[in-house]
């Protein structure tokens, strides 16, 4: 979300029309490769050579791959880490993924079933029924506590980050990166 506040800015979950999680491609035709790089060709640039944004992703977000220039020069940029109370992040999923039809939800439960081996069959058997049920609050708890926090979160203390904010307020946070992007060298 911060991402579409800050210019110059490079969103590769747009490109790639997937928001890099398990249930990234929910309501979206992800992009195939070409269709990716052809779009970071043409953006690139537009972009200039002073520094811009880009959300730190993993080399693959959905079926495509970013390419390896690109990654290895993200593996030299300065970071930010941003952050967020957990009741936030919870409301604005809920919203950016915004779950109504059978079909999505029909989805939803066949991905939350693929965690069995990673969070147990009791566990998914209860978000499955959190789902059915329409608690999303408490099923997008259990799954950034116990999958996302998890699994992200020792991988994050390995990096040296130049500036840590909150995003409470994501206006107020552009801001802050805005003005820290302008003391870079």
């Amino acid at each position: 979300r911060i991402l579409q506040l800050l210019h110059p800015a490079i969103d590769l979950e747009g490109l790639a029309q997937h928001r890099s999680s398990l249930f990234g491609a929910l309501d979206r035709q992800p992009s195939n490769q070409r269709t990716f790089e052809s779009g970071l060709a043409h953006l690139i640039p537009t972009l200039g050579d002073e520094p811009y944004f880009i959300e730190g992703e993993s080399r693959k977000i959905g079926r495509v791959f970013i390419p390896k220039p690109l990654a290895l020069a993200m593996k030299e940029a300065v970071l930010v880490k941003i952050h967020c109370r957990l009741e936030t992040r919870i409301a604005r999923i809920i919203e950016d993924y915004q779950v109504t039809d059978e079909e999505t939800l029909a989805a939803i439960e066949k991905i939350l079933s693929s965690l069995k081996q990673n969070m147990g069959a009791a566990l998914v058997e209860k978000m499955c029924r959190l789902l059915r049920n329409g608690e999303l609050t408490e099923l997008v708890r259990i799954l950034l506590i116990d999958y996302y926090d998890k699994r992200y979160g020792k991988s994050m203390r390995d990096y040296t980050y130049a500036l840590e904010l909150s995003a409470e307020d994501l206006s107020e946070a552009a801001a802050t990166l805005t003005e820290f992007r302008r003391s870079l060298p």
